[in-house]
């Protein structure tokens, strides 16, 4: 779901635009391992 937003609404280049993402996606699983219990 943030990867289909982000990649439309976003100009970043398709490599740079995946390693955000993945850093996003890490750290929101993290984020939320560690908070929502």
């Amino acid at each position: 779901m943030i990867r289909q937003w982000a990649e439309t609404d976003f100009a970043y280049p398709k490599e740079k635009m995946t390693d955000l993402l993945s850093t996003i996606d890490v750290t929101l699983t993290t984020y939320l391992a560690t908070h929502k219990k």
